[in-house]
């Protein structure tokens, strides 16, 4: 319900009951006529600012506007009476008082926040708190801050006063305001709520409660039921239920409102609802309607909001029971213009766009339109009558509720065949979510808002679909391509461009960036391994701590070096028609895109600038197909397996891999040709395509002389168009430059079982074959490898990789037995690694798991592959399970070979894996568990390894030139 945030009153702490107002005029007058005249004090002494502040903070009391305003304007007198008296406390009320009328009676929050920064600063220019009295009156002034900056819609700001906050809460007053901290933490649980960043929400729901239940030995029924919507808006209702349970079973006391009690009821109502539980939850939805009276709840405002919250639940259940009319019903008692005036602006914006979503499911498009630029009004209420009103871009605040709004206009539109405004709401999205990513602390919270992005992009992708089929304008598959780009890869884009800023600094500018980074990645490695929750709590503190102090840092690096602050800027989407530009000659890209679990869009491309986009089915046969091809390419061939291998194989090979029809750009489909680029998505990011097939087979009786794409294809992965341009740009950048051409590292096991056949010789082979450093045994550490990350062009890491499939920062690559304690310690965590500079061109990673790992939605798969492309790797070879010894060094030596050659990476591939089934006909090692896992990710094109080796030029120019002494010398003679 969109009221489950526990508001708090704007008059909060006050503690005042009306009065007499004549009498305090009296009172005030003679207090001042019996002050005694000393010409020689100051200004303002300071008994004469007391009886005005009696007198301010009764008629703020007052139902009158003209009380309220006169109250205004004593406190506002009383700020400099009170600062020349050097009475802080009473200062600090002063500022706070006139900010609670100015952000709650008379809705300036703009204004309060100017009145709250100017005492800020004020404060700094004289004096900081002394005693605890002053820091909690400081403390409140920030708490009215919070306030003042959601309404406002000034999330980053509101974050800002958090954090300067939180510093004086459990550094000075801790445990000597109980109210006010409990207020600070409960607010911040509940920023973090808004902003989608749940595991931190979570940590400030654990620390409210756990404050109240030590110092006033049980957790408010406020915090249980906050604690409640969290898990609410993230769907876990069995959390929510014991939350809310766990609340309802606390006696209640003095601070806890009858507001409190109803408000509970009414949160497990819908819980129940949401759980399926219809009647229970009409149930106590009835209790809590029994409770509801203006005589039991005295506040106006609470009342209304339980009010609506009890007809939201009636709607909810008729919701899911399809009854949308009824719904309606309830959603129109709510936003009936008398009742909607006492709803707080975000409540009843949430109000209309459930209204409307009622219109939409009975096909009323146009009225469910009309409603959500109701909606939309609340955020702009000058943006005019007309429906057809969307905000510009670069004005919006993060405001989660603001996106549903917009894709709910959208979805209208589109209903009504109207696609240029539906995918023209859909493209202003992303900046919300945007800001809302960039307030989470951990990439795991990122990406559970990254999955809500993603149902976006679905949906605007689908109707971009339709609007092509309709029109049959290539601009719908230029847009729907955009959708895509936008849909994935955006981590890792922002990540890589992080790290190739850095070397736009100076030497002890990366230094300092460097080290916060392997601080955050030290404490987050930890943070995986710590099951207590007072660690846990001090440790994610610590985490956004020091990131905070890195985006400081790194806005200050880009207000002083205008080209570092446009590397760490958003990178631009790749275009539809400049995705072209990548490809090489004779070289075609697939890119799989999939909306919602059953359609599949692939779009196609070819060098010679053609383009098509195309729709297909994928159920349940499709996913099947592919498990069962997963489950026979990562295992040790078995008997039957080439018979079972067939039909999925060939099936998934012939509806992937086929000439498009849909022509877009261009004057023809684009041909299937000998160089493939990849680009896959969910199901397929797991997928080796140089395993499928494309025609039956003549006989299926050797493994060798099946009709395998690799035959006829070499295939390379990219996780994005976009981060695929960025990659190749990074090896235009780099080509020419002096580096080592190779470094490979085989480290020795004290466990035997742990060996590595061949390791060794594979990292000599490539240290003989490119020039270079073998680092072998003791000397294949990790801080051997940290120390030569930027300087290798080629490297080659053949030991033992391992995937954390529950926790993938925890992925790793093991340099030898692990040294506990030690920092390196031989253990190069995912997230460590992404945190390294590397600058080769290439890695090759002779290490089992190192392509594998969980597939995030909009991300792909978090493997130790990912960690190297984010690190500034542009092309990799991994394995995509557990990497044979039978055949990896032969695939290895051979893909080294043709890459010393010059060979481009995925022809090198496809000739290493062609060698090796020649080579194994008739016999089992020619099974696809062999040889298909080892594939490349990122840029396929050649390389030049050892830069342009500037002393062979020198050398050279020396020897002409000795001859060139000699044969003049000859001459004259």
């Amino acid at each position: 319900m969109p009221c489950l945030l526990h508001p708090h009153s704007s008059k909060q702490g006050n503690g005042h009951y009306r009065q007499d107002l004549y009498l305090i005029l009296l009172l005030a007058l003679l207090a001042g006529a019996c002050q005694p005249k000393d010409t020689n004090k100051v200004a303002f002494p300071v008994a004469d600012y007391q009886p005005d502040l009696i007198l301010a903070d009764s008629l703020r009391q007052s139902d009158v506007p003209q009380d309220i305003s006169t109250a205004l304007q004593l406190y506002r007198q009383l700020i400099p009476a009170t600062r020349n008296r050097d009475s802080f406390v009473d200062w600090l009320t002063a500022n706070r008082r006139a900010a609670d009328i100015l952000d709650g009676e008379l809705e300036q929050h703009t204004a309060a926040l100017a009145l709250i920064d100017s005492a800020l600063n004020t404060m700094k220019q004289w004096r900081e708190p002394a005693t605890t009295d002053e820091y909690k009156s400081l403390a409140r002034l920030y708490n009215r801050a919070f306030s003042a900056a959601r309404d406002e819609g000034s999330f980053a700001r509101q974050k800002a006063y958090f954090d300067q906050a939180e510093v004086i809460h459990k550094t000075k007053i801790w445990g000597k305001a109980h109210s006010t901290t409990g207020y600070f933490l409960g607010e911040m649980a509940a920023y973090y709520v808004r902003m989608g960043d749940f595991d931190n929400a979570v940590q400030y729901f654990k620390q409210c409660i756990a404050y109240e239940q030590e110092f006033d030995q049980q957790g408010t029924l406020t915090d249980y039921n906050n604690y409640g919507d969290l898990y609410l808006a993230v769907n876990d209702y069995p959390a929510a239920l014991e939350q809310f349970n766990s609340g309802l079973a606390v006696i209640p006391r003095t601070e806890d409102t009858y507001y409190d009690r109803v408000l509970l009821r009414l949160n497990k109502a819908e819980t129940l609802v949401h759980l399926g539980q219809f009647e229970e939850a009409n149930q106590w939805n009835e209790a809590a309607r029994n409770m509801i009276s203006p005589d039991s709840i005295d506040s106006e405002k609470y009342y209304t909001q339980c009010l609506a919250g009890y007809w939201e639940n009636k709607a909810i259940i008729a919701q899911k029971q399809g009854n949308w009319a009824g719904a309606r019903a309830f959603f129109e008692k709510i936003t009936a213009p008398d009742f909607a005036q006492k709803l707080q602006r975000r409540n009843l914006a949430g109000f209309y766009t459930n209204l409307a979503e009622t219109w939409y499911q009975q096909g009323n498009y146009a009225n469910a339109l009309e409603q959500y630029h109701a909606a939309f009004l609340k955020f702009y209420p000058g943006a005019g009558n007309s429906p057809d009103a969307l905000p510009e871009a670069g004005t919006m605040p993060g405001d989660k509720i603001l996106a549903n709004i917009l894709e709910g206009k959208a979805r209208c539109w589109a209903g009504l065949g109207q696609y240029e405004p539906a995918l023209a709401a859909y493209a202003l999205i992303p900046e919300i979510e945007t800001q809302l990513r960039a307030t989470h602390t951990f990439e795991k919270t990122v990406l559970l808002a990254l999955q809500k992005s993603r149902q976006r992009f679905d949906n605007a992708v689908d109707i971009a679909w339709e609007a092509w089929q309709k029109t049959n304008d290539p601009k719908y598959a230029a847009r729907a391509f955009l959708f895509t780009e936008m849909a994935r890869g955006s981590l890792q884009t922002k990540g890589l461009n992080a790290n190739e800023a850095l070397a736009l600094l100076r030497d002890d500018q990366q230094q300092q960036d460097k080290t916060l980074s392997d601080q955050i990645a030290a404490r987050e490695t930890k943070l995986a391994d710590t099951e207590e929750e007072t660690a846990i709590a001090a440790l994610m503190q610590e985490i956004r701590r020091l990131k905070n102090e890195q985006k400081q840092l790194r806005t200050t690096f880009a207000q002083q070096n205008i080209a570092y602050g446009a590397a760490i800027s958003d990178q631009q989407i790749l275009p539809f028609q400049n995705v072209a530009t990548l490809l090489r000659p004779g070289q075609t890209m697939l890119d799989f895109y999939f909306s919602g679990k059953n359609r599949l869009y692939t779009f196609s491309f070819d060098a010679q600038g053609n383009a098509a986009w195309m729709q297909q089915n994928w159920s349940i046969s499709d996913e099947n197909a592919a498990d069962s091809l997963f489950q026979i390419l990562r295992r040790n061939p078995e008997d039957g397996d080439l018979t079972r291998f067939v039909p999925p194989a060939l099936g998934l090979g012939q509806k992937l891999l086929h000439r498009p029809t849909a022509v877009c750009l261009g004057t023809q489909a684009p041909s299937l040709d000998t160089a493939l680029v990849i680009v896959p998505d969910l199901t397929l990011t797991a997928l080796p395509f140089e395993a499928l097939l494309l025609a039956a087979p003549a006989s299926a009786q050797d493994w060798a002389a099946l009709p395998f794409v690799v035959q006829q294809h070499g295939i390379s992965y990219a996780y994005s168009a976009t981060l695929l341009l960025v990659q190749k740009s990074l090896t235009a950048k780099r080509t020419g430059k002096a580096r080592i051409p190779f470094a490979g590292f085989a480290p020795a096991y004290s466990n035997g079982a742990d060996a590595l056949d061949n390791a060794e010789d594979d990292v000599r082979f490539g240290a003989e074959l490119f020039g270079g450093k073998p680092y072998v045994g003791p000397q294949a550490s990790e801080a051997a490898f940290r120390e030569i990350a930027e300087q290798a062009q080629v490297l080659l890491l053949s030991m033992h990789g391992i995937s954390n499939y529950t926790r993938p920062a925890l992925s790793k690559l093991r340099f030898g037995d692990e040294l506990p304690g030690n920092n390196p310690d031989n253990v190069l965590y995912a997230n460590e690694l992404q945190a390294i500079p590397c600058r080769a061109d290439l890695a090759v990673m002779s290490a089992c798991f190192t392509g594998d790992g969980p597939v995030q939605l909009g991300e792909g798969v978090y493997s130790m592959a990912r960690s190297f492309a984010i690190s500034g790797v542009p092309a990799t070879a991994m394995s995509l399970w557990k990497f044979p010894v039978r055949s990896s060094t032969h695939l290895v030596k051979d893909f080294l070979k043709a890459i010393k050659n010059k060979s481009n990476k995925d022809t090198a591939l496809r000739t290493a894996k062609r060698h090796w089934l020649a080579a194994n006909a008739g016999t089992k090692l020619a099974h696809p568990y062999f040889w298909a896992g080892m594939v490349t990710a990122g840029d396929s094109g050649a390389l030049s390894v050892g830069g342009t080796n500037w002393w062979y030029w020198l050398a050279g120019f020396v020897v002409v030139a000795v001859l060139t002494l000699f044969f003049q010398k000859k001459y004259k003679k």
